[in-house]
């Protein structure tokens, strides 16, 4: 791998941490109107619990709405955790099609377990279905840590998206010391650009290893064939 790419991931790294600290986030009203927009949901914790579940509720409802407005749009729901024998996308669809959502559109992606998952395999199925446009669907807390990595995937994969926001109302505050929970936030956000950072390196230097190797195997086969 190349010094310049490390230090291109780095520098890129450190501005989009930077960056999250002002991103302006649509408030759970405001429903973006673009043409040839995805939705991505992310999941939450499924439970039978009234919390978790209302926050997931919330979730879907803002994406419910944004695809009333943007009809015919394609939803992905990320989400891989598994409980009482589903996983989240699961329950995600199948809330989108009992409240009206063409089964058709939407995209389950159901082997992430965390939000670093959560991009980086929405971003491989928006990549193969050659999508410009895609808005991101999570609660307000949550968004600015969500937006950074979608980010952050997308340009180290050098992949052009223009990435909206649409956040959804919580439904009971996470933490009563607001401060101390958005130091926590953003320490979650250095931490996972980090390792997509490192996991990216790593990808790289396996793939160069790869290249090495396949070069010098058709080196060898050439001189023996001579």
């Amino acid at each position: 791998m190349q010094l310049s790419d490390e230090l291109y991931k780095q520098n890129l790294l450190n501005e989009i941490y930077q960056k999250s600290y002002t991103y302006n986030l649509n408030n759970y009203h405001i429903k973006p109107d673009i043409e040839n927009n995805i939705i991505v949901v992310l999941g939450y914790q499924l439970s039978k619990k009234d919390i978790p579940w209302n926050i997931l509720k919330g979730r879907l409802k803002t994406a419910l709405d944004i695809y009333n407005i943007n009809y015919g749009s394609k939803i992905i729901v990320s989400g891989g955790n598994r409980q009482y024998g589903f996983t989240e996308a699961e329950v995600m669809k199948e809330w989108l099609v009992s409240n009206g959502v063409s089964r058709s559109r939407v995209i389950k992606e159901n082997l992430s377990y965390d939000t670093v998952t959560n991009g980086l395999n929405s971003v491989k199925i928006l990549k193969a279905i050659k999508a410009e446009n895609c808005t991101l669907v999570t609660s307000r807390r949550h968004m600015p840590r969500a937006l950074a990595i979608f980010e952050y995937i997308s340009k180290i994969q050098n992949f052009n998206i223009n990435i909206n926001n649409s956040t959804s109302l919580d439904s009971y505050c996470y933490n009563k010391d607001v401060k101390e929970d958005s130091i926590i936030e953003r320490n979650s956000i250095y931490r996972d650009l980090s390792r997509i950072y490192k996991q990216s390196n790593e990808n790289s230097q396996v793939t160069a290893a790869i290249n090495i190797f396949d070069i010098r195997k058709n080196t060898i086969q050439k001189t023996m064939a001579s």
